[in-house]
């Protein structure tokens, strides 16, 4: 950390446990503490840990396990709205590539975490989760694969991840879907993503005035003819 803009910083302070590689490192702060979120190779599984730092990242606190043990858990992203940390991951259910989709959330700056909550349908291929927050709406998306391609998916949650609404699709059946991204400006939510055409992969993208209850049709950005 450096409190100098830049100009010096602190030396590197450890935040997870040796002895078992980890991957996928995230920070967020909401002005007080930082937190952090990774995944840990604990022997059999990679694991989703976190952990906080309230004196600007000098200490940190124990990591906990926020994911379950027993499957791979992989790509976590986490956010704060000021008031609840929540992460979001993918997670193998033990089934061939079965993968779903979870989430947690903490409003006690990282202290402790709720149980995971699975955002997705059971018994599918899932893969690459984003989240956000207005301040009041967590939305998430990711990719669905639904029979050879992957098309994107998205749900919110207005109670700070206690439950989920039903998932929906964004991309166009018949048209592959990759490299789902989101941002808001506390108003609008906006999905963008990678969309084959037949010949091209294409920039497609989708918003949201309500919260994540309704979603406009797509609409392509990129030209015609190349790869986006």
């Amino acid at each position: 950390s450096s409190t100098g803009g830049g100009a010096t910083g602190s030396s590197p302070a450890p935040v997870s446990d040796t002895g078992h590689p980890v991957g996928s490192a995230q920070l967020v702060t909401d002005g007080a503490p930082l937190t952090a979120t990774w995944t840990r190779f604990n022997g059999n599984f990679d694991i989703v840990q976190a952990s906080s730092s309230t004196d600007g990242g000098l200490t940190w606190s124990t990591p906990v396990n926020i994911s379950e043990n027993g499957g791979d858990a992989t790509g976590p992203t986490i956010v704060s709205d000021g008031n609840t940390i929540s992460v979001i991951w993918s997670r193998h259910d033990g089934t061939g590539r079965d993968f779903e989709i979870q989430s947690t959330s903490s409003t006690d700056g990282g202290s402790s975490w709720s149980a995971p909550v699975t955002l997705s349908e059971t018994a599918t291929e899932t893969a690459s989760p984003r989240l956000v927050t207005d301040g009041t709406t967590l939305t998430a998306v990711w990719l669905r694969r639904d029979a050879s391609q992957f098309l994107v998916r998205t749900s919110s949650s207005t109670d700070g991840g206690t439950t989920w609404s039903t998932p929906v699709a964004l991309s166009e059946e018949g048209q592959p879907a990759g490299g789902a991204r989101l941002v808001t400006d506390g108003t609008t939510i906006t999905a963008a993503w990678y969309g084959y055409d037949g010949s091209h992969y294409r920039v497609r993208t989708s918003s949201s005035t309500d919260g994540g209850d309704t979603w406009s049709s797509s609409a392509t950005l990129s030209d015609a003819g190349q790869n986006a």
